[in-house]
């Protein structure tokens, strides 16, 4: 489904729907699924759809505490987090982000979430003060 061409975002989003219900309601996946599953919807980051996006995040930061190698979808992530980046995405990125990283790379996401921080917007500019 997540490697289809197109992507149909509510065929994904239905599908994440479920797959976020089973994690909610407590089901284990295994982690060789877990991370199949992982990187299968990373894939979807490609896609421009905000409400799949959200799923997208949803799911991932419930998936990283069992997937393998899931510091590999950082780069996604910090793309989403920078300020040219839509809105929407930022706060979501960034609690995923901090459900993905371990204390290694920690610092290095520090200084890039430390310099987002600092922006001509005035609204956070003032919260960073």
């Amino acid at each position: 489904m997540f490697n289809t061409s197109p992507v149909s975002p509510r065929k994904c989003r239905i599908l994440l729907t479920k797959i976020s219900l089973l994690l909610f309601t407590g089901e284990k996946f295994p982690t060789n699924e877990a991370t199949a599953l992982f990187f299968g919807i990373s894939k979807l980051f490609q896609n421009k759809d905000a409400s799949l996006r959200q799923m997208v995040y949803l799911v991932i930061k419930e998936l990283a505490n069992t997937a393998e190698d899931v510091i590999m979808v950082t780069s996604s992530i910090m793309k989403d987090t920078a300020m040219g980046s839509d809105v929407v995405y930022r706060a979501n990125a960034i609690r995923a982000l901090c459900r993905i990283i371990d204390v290694s790379g920690l610092m290095v996401i520090g200084l890039v979430a430390a310099g987002r921080l600092y922006s001509h917007a005035t609204g956070i500019y003032r919260a960073s003060n």
